[in-house]
């Protein structure tokens, strides 16, 4: 595991001695923020590493999220990655549909493509909400996955009721168009409607040609 040449505080180096994961994680926290002590991001990924060699997952993910911004440390993709791809093995869902994300951006075959869909699936089984969505494009677009709009409504939908907005977007959409479910304009246009009012503005737009405000009070007349 990575470890930074760095005098760590009295308080981190107490902290990591201790080998208390719950503690770990509160004190990187505190010097990452300045919640209570000096803000300062190299201890945080100090002690981010620290939980991550004990075997943390999140702590695994924020550390390599360190990596790749930056924070704390000179910007390393390729130990952002060893990290990424660590805090998924761990169980991170979060981890594992950014590291799907970083395989399906940069993929050159279809080995490369199966592999990120292979991790939004394993992320989408612990209700991620970003790789939900994400097969549902895979589905939508057959990239990855055998073109199928029903499952891509069905994701969408799903990825919709753990506050994914651009997944309420398109099951808008897709109820507009009847695309993967049956064809739907009330019920298309409350989805949009509750897309807008959280500020997609594809789907403001998408209200004002079909003739219905974003905020449906907004019709309602005065007395």
């Amino acid at each position: 595991m990575t470890q930074l040449n760095l005098r760590l505080p009295l308080l981190a180096k107490v902290t990591i001695d201790a080998g208390i994961l719950e503690d770990i994680g509160r004190v990187a926290q505190q010097y990452a923020y300045g919640d209570r002590v000096g803000k300062n991001r190299r201890v945080a990924l100090a002690l981010y590493l620290a939980g991550a060699n004990l075997g943390d997952a999140e702590m695994a993910w924020r550390a390599a999220d360190a990596y790749e911004y930056g924070e704390g440390i000179k910007k390393c993709p390729e130990e952002s990655l060893r990290l990424l791809k660590l805090a998924a093995k761990l169980g991170s869902a979060g981890a594992a549909t950014s590291l799907a994300a970083s395989y399906w951006q940069h993929a050159k075959t279809p080995q490369e493509r199966a592999e990120g869909v292979k991790l939004y699936k394993r992320a989408a089984r612990c209700g991620e909400p970003n790789a939900i969505h994400n097969l549902g494009v895979c589905y939508s677009t057959g990239v990855g996955l055998s073109k199928n709009f029903k499952k891509a409504y069905d994701h969408f939908q799903l990825a919709a009721e753990r506050g994914h907005l651009e997944a309420q977007f398109k099951v808008g959409w897709c109820l507009l168009h009847g695309e993967g479910v049956e064809k739907d304009i009330p019920q298309a246009k409350k989805s949009l409607r509750q897309a807008a009012k959280q500020g997609h503005p594809d789907a403001a737009r998408l209200l004002k040609t079909l003739g219905s405000p974003a905020d449906e009070r907004a019709g309602a007349h005065h007395s």
